[in-house]
């Protein structure tokens, strides 16, 4: 029996860690076994490794090939090229030595594009271990890559994807009006606070929140790699540029498991591939209530624990919230039109959004009607800077006598919660912050209030 190992990547939660590809050939009838994987993702396996092999000129193991992969009950997209380059050192095709691979194959034995390949030259260069994989145009196919492991000529990574450039025109300056709104939007990216966006409909919830994403900071190196390990998860082509924050916009109708993640093998969910960026959910009351009570959780923690009986993992949730809604079900309160719901319909509407779920906004905005005599102001570069000054400061500004004061009141007369209390502290701060202030004054604890109260 002539046995092999090929070390590979495994997407853990928001993580890579090491797994490993083992093969076995022995004399016998023809015949795939495996070790690790459900019946139908193993046909898959053999169906594109045995392709690619014989189009590139390689043949496939005539006896009893036996394949056992670790961790398992993972997802596995990566792992074609482990896979053959196991079977061709199993059979004596390749030299023997430790390193480590990562790739999908068609079944003409290319090796197609991943966006795992910054992650994966960090946890190679972390174990001090060599590494294969499409990560460049120099190693394109199976053929090449057979080619480069043989010579140990392994490839030296150089991005190619699009990095991320900050736009000169905004989408916020295109827009008329709203300029109390505006400023609640950079001060909730600003500070990552929670916002609810109340309204008519028509009146720019869903335009404001998709402006609003442009004027998040780029990403660091950290967290891009966080980003480009859970997309991979997703199966699905991202249409981020490298380096930019994500912003996604699920349809109301969404489920537990597409807003938090699931599944076997489990994939991520928009509140974790919004991480780092904004999250909006439109039409926040007609949400399911499972869906609206599973963010609780979420939102305060900033994480989701995900635990199963082979999978236990925490993933990132901590993108801003950016919730909208209608102030009743008719939507026309707050218009010039008369509302035609009954008292008890606006109950029952305003009732679909609970109250431990409001807690977790901090920031509740009304949208008005625009007002056609206010000063249009551009504003898109003030606050994309602002807000990274923000988010870049290591020390909050000092609190005045009069706005300790001023807290202390508004603890009392509002009867506010340990979490309210610290909610409206870090409005505050954010606040001065955003404004230059040196210091925590009354007017800012006013403004922080004014959200809150706005909010009870």
């Amino acid at each position: 029996m002539r046995t092999a190992k090929i070390n590979t990547i495994v997407p853990w939660g928001a993580e890579l860690r090491l797994g490993s590809v083992e093969v076995a050939i022995q004399r016998g009838l023809p015949d795939v076994r495996w070790v690790g994987l459900s019946a139908r993702a193993a046909q898959e396996h053999t169906i594109r490794v045995r392709a690619a092999l014989i189009s590139s000129g390689y043949t496939f193991p005539m006896g009893r090939v036996s394949i056992k992969v670790e961790p398992a009950s993972m997802l596995r997209t990566g792992y074609d090229l482990p896979i053959a380059l196991a079977i061709l050192t199993a059979a004596e095709q390749l030299e023997t030595f430790e390193y480590l691979a990562f790739g999908e194959l068609s079944f003409s034995g290319e090796l197609l594009l991943n966006s795992l390949a910054t992650p994966l030259v960090g946890l190679a260069t972390v174990h001090n271990m060599p590494w294969i994989g499409r990560v460049t145009q120099k190693i394109t196919n199976l053929k090449q890559v057979v080619q480069a492991v043989q010579n140990k000529e392994w490839p030296v990574f150089k991005s190619e994807s699009r990095p991320y450039k900050v736009p000169k025109i905004y989408k916020i300056d295109a827009l008329l009006g709203n300029s109390a709104a505006k400023r609640v939007i950079a001060l909730a990216l600003a500070g990552r606070h929670h916002v609810l966006l109340s309204g008519p409909p028509g009146y720019g919830k869903s335009v404001l929140a998709d402006a609003a994403a442009e004027l998040i900071p780029g990403l660091s190196n950290g967290e891009e790699n966080a980003l480009s390990i859970l997309e991979s998860q997703r199966l699905q082509a991202s249409e981020r540029k490298t380096g930019q924050a994500p912003y996604r916009a699920p349809h109301h109708a969404v489920t537990i498991a597409g807003l938090l993640g699931g599944g076997n093998p489990f994939r991520p969910g928009e509140l974790s591939l919004a991480s780092y960026g904004a999250l909006f959910l439109d039409e926040l009351p007609l949400c399911s209530r499972g869906v609206t009570e599973a963010l609780r959780e979420p939102l305060e923690t900033g994480e989701l624990r995900w635990g199963g009986l082979q999978q236990n993992f925490r993933l990132p949730a901590c993108p801003v919230l950016f919730a909208a809604r209608n102030l009743c079900g008719c939507g026309k309160l707050g218009s010039d039109q008369p509302c035609t719901c009954t008292g008890h319909q606006r109950a029952t509407y305003a009732g679909r959004i609970t109250q431990p779920l409001l807690d977790r906004f901090p920031l509740h905005c009304d949208l008005d009607k625009r007002d056609e005599k206010e000063k249009h102001r551009l504003v898109g570069l003030e606050y994309a800077a602002a807000i990274k000054r923000v988010r870049a400061r290591k020390d909050w500004p000092i609190w005045t006598k009069e706005a300790r004061s001023l807290l202390d009141r508004a603890i009392k007369q509002y009867d506010l919660s340990y979490r309210a209390e610290a909610q409206l502290k870090a409005v505050s701060q954010t606040i001065a912050s955003f404004d230059e202030h040196e210091k925590v004054e009354e007017v800012a604890v006013h403004e922080a209030l004014q959200y809150r109260v706005r909010n009870s």
